[in-house]
C-alpha cells in the first residue's frame, strides 16, 4: 500500500470532530454562527443550527445540507421567544435529535412563568441513580422557592424532515438568559443509538443535571449534576462525563458516571474556570474511553478517567490556542494556534492547526488556516467521518462590509463556499442575509 496515501488519510482522520473557537469569538458562539455541525455517519450530509450573525439571535432554524447536490432541507424553525439547540445526528443515521423551546401564547407575551410547585416537574425522570438523598435535598430546596420555568422539548426527526417525535417535554428553571443557553445544550447519542443524553437546568441556569433516556423503554435516569449543557459520552458507551463548579465558584470538578449507575467519580482538577466560561467548555473522550480532554484558558488538560490523574500541556509559542481534540489513535492532540502578527499594520492573523505528541509534547504544523481568504476569525473545524472532507464554519465579509455566515468545504483538491444566510431568508424574509 502507498505510504504517502496512508499518511494523507491519517492526517485527514486526525481532524475528525475537530472544533475550535478562540475566546474572542464567544460572542459568535452565543449567536450560534459558530455552533458545531453534526455529520451523517456516511459523510454525505451535515445537520446544523443556523441563525443570523450577531449577539442577539431572534430566529433559529435547523437544516440538513447535502454536500454532493448542494441542496438544503429545513427540519425545524423557531422565532420570537422560541429557541433551538444544536442538533445531533444519531450514529445509525436514522434520526436527528435536538431541544426546542416553543413557548405558549402566554409565555410569548410575558416573562417565564413563576411557579412554586416545580420540584417534581424539574426532576421528572423515573430513576435517579446519583445518591438518592442528594436529589431529595435539592428537591426540598427547590420546593421552598419561587422558580421561573419554561418548557423544553426533546425532539427527534428523520433526516428527510418526516416522522418528527417529541420524546419528552421538560421543565427548565431559569430566566431569559437561560433560555438562550439552550442553544448549546446539545443532546448526545450513545454509540449504538439506543440512548439520548441531555441536560436540564434547575437553578436559574447556573446548575444543570445530566439524564439519559432509554429509547426502547421510554424511561429516563438522572445521572449527575453539571455546570455545562452538553455531556460527553465515552466511545464504548459505558460512561458519561461532565464538569461541575461547586457553589458557583471558579473551581472545576470532573464528574464521571457509569451509564448503568454502577459507579461515580469526582476529580478535583486544579483548574480555575470562570463560571460564565464553564458553559462553553466541551469535553472529549479519547478513543479508548480511558482519558478525557478539557481545554480551558489556553490549556490542554488530559485526565485519566479511571484514576483522576491530570496532565497539563502548554504550547509557549502561540499567543492564543483554541479548544483541542484527540487524534483518532489517542496519541496526539490537535488545536488551533493564533500567533502575534508579524506586521502590526496587517489585519491578517496567523492561525495554524497544530498537532502535539502526548508522549513528548513535540508540536508540528498540520496546515496554515490563515491562508483561507477573508475569514473573520478562525472559525470551527470538523471533518467527515470518512476523513475525506474538511469543513470550516466561519464568518466572512460581504462586498458591503457586512458579515455573512458561511461553510467552507475542502476535499484536499478544491474548496467551495456555501452561504447559510439565504437559507434563513427563504423561511424568515425579515432575517435577510
Amino acid at each position: 500500500m502507498d505510504t504517502q496515501k496512508i499518511e494523507k488519510v491519517s492526517h485527514s482522520k486526525a481532524l475528525i470532530a475537530a472544533i475550535a473557537a478562540v475566546s474572542c469569538l464567544v460572542i459568535y458562539i452565543l449567536a450560534c454562527v459558530m455552533s458545531p455541525v453534526t455529520w451523517s455517519p456516511d459523510s454525505s450530509k451535515i445537520a446544523l443550527l443556523v441563525t443570523p450573525p450577531g449577539d442577539n439571535p431572534d430566529v433559529f432554524a435547523i437544516f440538513t445540507y447535502d454536500i454532493a447536490t448542494g441542496k438544503h432541507l429545513l427540519l425545524d424553525k423557531a422565532q420570537k421567544d422560541g429557541v433551538l439547540s444544536v442538533p445531533s445526528w444519531s450514529p445509525d443515521g436514522k434520526w436527528v435529535a435536538y431541544c426546542k423551546i416553543e413557548p405558549t401564547k402566554e409565555e410569548s407575551e410575558s416573562s417565564p412563568q413563576v411557579n412554586k410547585k416545580t420540584a417534581d416537574e424539574l426532576f421528572s425522570e423515573e430513576d435517579k441513580t446519583l445518591i438518592p438523598f442528594l436529589w431529595e435535598i435539592v428537591k426540598e430546596k427547590m420546593s421552598e422557592e419561587d422558580v421561573e420555568t419554561f418548557d423544553v422539548k426533546l425532539i427527534v426527526v428523520r433526516p428527510n424532515g418526516q416522522d418528527k417525535k417529541v420524546l419528552r417535554t421538560m421543565k427548565w428553571a431559569g430566566d431569559e438568559d437561560s433560555r438562550v443557553r439552550i442553544i448549546l445544550a446539545q443532546p448526545q447519542w450513545s454509540p449504538d443509538s439506543s440512548h439520548i443524553f441531555y441536560a436540564r437546568s434547575f437553578d436559574d441556569g447556573e446548575v444543570y443535571y445530566i439524564a439519559g433516556l432509554n429509547l426502547s423503554t421510554d424511561k429516563a435516569e438522572a445521572l449527575m449534576f453539571s455546570s455545562i449543557g452538553t455531556p460527553a459520552v465515552s466511545p464504548d458507551g459505558k460512561w458519561v462525563a461532565s464538569l461541575l463548579s461547586p457553589n458557583g465558584s471558579d473551581e472545576a470538578l470532573l464528574a464521571v458516571a457509569q451509564v448503568d449507575g454502577g459507579e461515580y467519580k469526582y476529580y478535583r482538577l486544579d483548574l480555575k474556570i470562570d463560571k460564565e466560561q464553564m458553559f462553553f467548555i466541551t469535553l472529549m473522550w479519547s478513543p479508548d474511553s480511558k482519558r478525557i480532554l478539557i481545554a480551558p484558558n489556553e490549556q490542554l488538560c488530559v485526565v485519566n478517567a479511571m484514576t483522576g490523574q491530570v496532565r497539563k500541556y502548554r504550547d509557549p509559542d502561540p499567543e492564543h490556542i483554541a479548544y483541542g481534540i484527540f487524534s483518532p489513535q489517542g496519541d496526539k492532540l490537535y488545536y488551533l494556534a493564533g500567533y502575534e502578527k508579524e506586521d502590526p499594520n496587517s489585519d491578517k492573523e496567523k492561525i495554524n492547526l497544530i498537532s502535539m505528541n502526548l508522549e513528548d509534547s513535540k508540536t508540528q504544523v498540520v496546515f496554515e488556516v490563515s491562508k483561507v481568504p477573508d475569514i473573520e476569525g478562525p472559525g470551527r473545524f470538523s471533518i467527515s467521518p470518512n476523513g475525506k472532507m474538511v469543513l470550516l464554519r466561519c464568518v466572512m465579509k460581504d462586498k458591503a462590509g457586512g458579515e455573512k455566515s458561511v461553510l467552507l468545504f475542502w476535499d484536499g483538491k478544491k474548496h467551495k463556499i456555501v452561504e447559510t444566510g439565504p437559507w434563513l431568508a427563504e423561511i424568515f424574509p425579515e432575517a435577510g442575509n
